[in-house]
């Protein structure tokens, strides 16, 4: 009788960790690489995509542009940051880039914020489609860039971002 009371409990206290562990929020380290130099292409590694919360690979697209105060910009207004930002000689020059994120395998998008700087980026999710209403995240990036070669903008040819940060998927 002590062994069914035993594990009548032990039952009941694994519900309990389980019920926890699904409810509320679930967040896991991730691995973005953004191939800039292949059409925008990017792959995502981590416990999300493992564990179905957001798709591996997609392609990802500028849907909009804003200063840094948050104000939006049009492509001609942004257009002369991004030149200054690639002549500026090592000056930090910052932009706000809003990416739609658009999934390969057709599940859907997620939008990403990025503050990009002369060597760097954060990055922040900033809502989804239906599949990824619930998506929340940041990070940061890396540029990594090719050799100097003669016509290339200072520090070299932009070739991928590195990025590194956690993606949470909230429930309702």
């Amino acid at each position: 009788m002590v062994a069914v009371i035993g594990a009548a409990r032990l039952a009941l206290l694994l519900a309990a960790v389980v019920m926890a562990t699904s409810c509320g929020s679930t967040s896991s380290t991730v691995e973005i690489t953004v191939h800039l130099d292949q059409g925008q292409s990017w792959e995502l590694r981590g416990d999300p995509v493992e564990g179905g919360v957001v798709c591996e690979s997609g392609r990802r697209q500028p849907i909009g542009w804003v200063d840094l105060e948050g104000n939006p910009l049009t492509f001609e207004e942004w257009v002369p940051l991004l030149e200054m930002a690639e002549t500026s000689n090592g000056e930090a020059i910052a932009f706000k880039v809003i990416h739609q994120y658009v999934c390969a395998d057709g599940s859907g998008s997620f939008t990403i914020r990025e503050l990009a700087g002369p060597d760097a980026a954060t990055w922040d999710i900033d809502g989804g489609t239906t599949a990824y209403a619930d998506l929340k995240g940041s990070g940061e990036c890396d540029l990594v860039t090719a050799p100097v070669e003669p016509g290339d903008p200072p520090g070299g040819m932009p070739m991928r971002l590195d990025c590194v940060g956690s993606i949470t998927e909230e429930s309702p």
